[in-house]
């Protein structure tokens, strides 16, 4: 266990002790790095929403990492897996702070959570965002099942498939290549001030975009959130 204050925020990882030495001293690595992070994210976000944040590494083998409130949880994945630990705590913000309206909405948590990791990347000396979503689209074929998941409402059988994420990422990176960057970040956090500790859904951020884009959107998001295809590269669906 291990513990401080970063920026005024109190933190606590902990790493279990089930694990080997080596993986205990990478895990412990890994967690060290949870309130830089959180500070990093504020950077775009805004005020981390809660008033304590950590980490802790099991040793259990869950095939996953879960992103509970202020202590995200993760498997032994080394001290290198940073884009993890931004994924899980972009999520104390989309799906801790700001849960979903119903589980259709469910790319409003995986797509912004994933969408932040591109942005990490785009802002700690990788590929931008944009690089990003264009080789996700180069590089899945139009056949591929996955363009035929309804990210905005995927069914219990697809509600944690890859293309809720990825897809998901993808629809924030492109309305962002759409309205521009500055509008952009303005939505995300409007989006985080007005639904601060309820409940989100589609059809309200669909609602925000164009009213802070002052945009017609409805097309856009049809074809991101609503069409079982592959979005033509057009501008008005922000790959242009």
């Amino acid at each position: 266990i291990e513990e401080g204050r970063h920026r005024g925020l109190p933190w606590l990882v902990a790493v279990s002790e089930r694990l080997s030495k080596g993986d205990q001293a990478a895990s412990m690595r890994l967690m060290r790095k949870t309130p830089k992070v959180v500070a990093g994210l504020e950077e775009d976000l805004g005020d981390y929403p809660f008033s304590v944040v950590g980490g802790i590494t099991t040793g259990l083998d869950p095939g996953f990492a879960l992103e509970n409130q202020t202590r995200p949880t993760y498997p032994a994945v080394g001290a290198s897996a940073t884009s993890l630990v931004v994924h899980e705590l972009a999520h104390q913000w989309f799906g801790d702070d700001i849960a979903v309206e119903r589980w259709s909405d469910i790319w409003l948590n995986e797509g912004f959570a994933t969408f932040m990791e591109w942005r990490w990347t785009e802002t700690h000396g990788g590929r931008s965002a944009d690089a990003i979503m264009r080789s996700y689209y180069a590089n899945v074929d139009a056949s591929s099942a996955f363009w035929q998941v309804v990210v905005g409402d995927p069914g219990a059988a697809k509600v944690f498939d890859g293309a809720v994420y990825g897809r998901g990422a993808m629809a924030l990176q492109a309305l962002r290549n759409r309205v521009g960057d500055e509008v952009f970040w303005r939505v995300v956090r409007t989006w985080i001030r007005e639904q601060r500790g309820g409940n989100g859904s589609t059809a309200e951020l669909e609602e925000l975009a164009a009213r802070v884009s002052g945009q017609d959107l409805g097309a856009f998001f049809d074809v991101w959130l609503r069409t079982p295809a592959k979005p033509a590269a057009t501008a008005d669906n922000g790959l242009g």
